[in-house]
C-alpha cells in the first residue's frame, strides 16, 4: 500500500485582468547602494540591495490550500487475475489532487537580491569588475560574474561580462552606456546573449535605463 499526505499553500494573482498596468496589484520597491572607494582612487567596492519591497494583490486573487491524504491499498492477487475471462485488471492510483480555493487579497514579497562588487581601473580607459549576487528568499543559486569595460571618449562606454549561477546558469552579456552632456545616462544591454540565438539557453533578458544626474 502507499499513502501520500500533502499540505501547502499556493498564491496566485488575479488572472481576470490582462495587459500592462491592469490594476491586479500595486507595490513598491527600493534599491540601496553603498560605495567604498579604494585608497588609491582607482577602484571601488560596492554593496547594494535591489527590489526590497512587496506587491499587494487585489481581492480577486487566489489562495489555494492543499491538505489531504491519498491512500492506495495496493494490488491483491485475486483481484488481478480473473480465471473466468483470463484478463489482467490493475487498480489505478487516483491522479486527482484535492484543494480548497479562496478569493482574497494578499501581500507578496519581491525577490530581493544582495550584490557585492569589486571594480578597478587597470589603465586610464579600461577597468575590470568581479562580483556575486544572491537571492535570499528564492531558490536561485548565487550568481558570480566578471567583466571588462572600456571608455570610448568621455561620454561612451561598452562592457562585456560572463556569469555563472542564478536562474539560468551560464551567461554571456554586453552593455553600452552613453552620457551626453554629462547630465543624462542611457544604458542598453543584456546578460544572456545566447537566449536570443539558441533554443537550449536557459535565460534571455534585455534592459534599458534612462537616468538623470543631479
Amino acid at each position: 500500500s502507499l499513502a501520500i499526505y500533502y499540505r501547502g499553500d499556493y498564491l496566485r494573482s488575479d488572472t481576470t485582468k490582462r495587459g500592462w498596468a491592469n490594476g491586479s496589484g500595486l507595490g513598491v520597491a527600493l534599491d540601496f547602494e553603498y560605495n567604498l572607494p579604494l585608497r588609491d582612487h582607482h577602484g571601488v567596492i560596492s554593496l547594494s540591495v535591489h527590489d526590497f519591497g512587496f506587491v499587494a494583490w487585489n481581492k480577486m486573487s487566489s489562495q489555494i490550500t492543499f491538505d489531504s491524504l491519498t491512500t492506495w491499498k495496493g494490488v491483491q492477487v485475486q483481484d488481478v487475475f480473473q480465471i473466468s475471462n483470463d484478463t489482467l485488471n490493475l487498480p489505478q492510483l487516483r491522479d486527482s489532487i484535492h484543494y480548497n480555493e479562496q478569493r482574497k487579497s494578499f501581500l507578496a514579497p519581491l525577490p530581493v537580491s544582495v550584490h557585492l562588487r569589486y571594480s578597478r581601473f587597470f589603465n586610464e580607459s579600461d577597468f575590470y569588475e568581479i562580483g556575486i549576487s544572491m537571492w535570499p528568499n528564492s531558490s536561485a543559486v548565487p550568481l558570480v560574474y566578471g567583466g571588462v569595460s572600456h571608455f570610448i571618449g568621455s561620454h561612451f562606454m561598452v562592457s562585456e561580462r560572463m556569469s555563472f549561477g542564478g536562474y539560468s546558469r551560464f551567461g554571456i552579456g554586453a552593455e553600452a552606456q552613453w552620457m551626453p552632456c554629462s547630465a543624462w545616462l542611457l544604458r542598453l544591454g543584456t546578460n544572456h546573449i545566447g537566449g536570443f540565438t539558441m533554443n537550449s539557453a536557459r535565460g534571455r533578458d534585455l534592459y534599458f535605463t534612462l537616468a538623470k544626474t543631479f
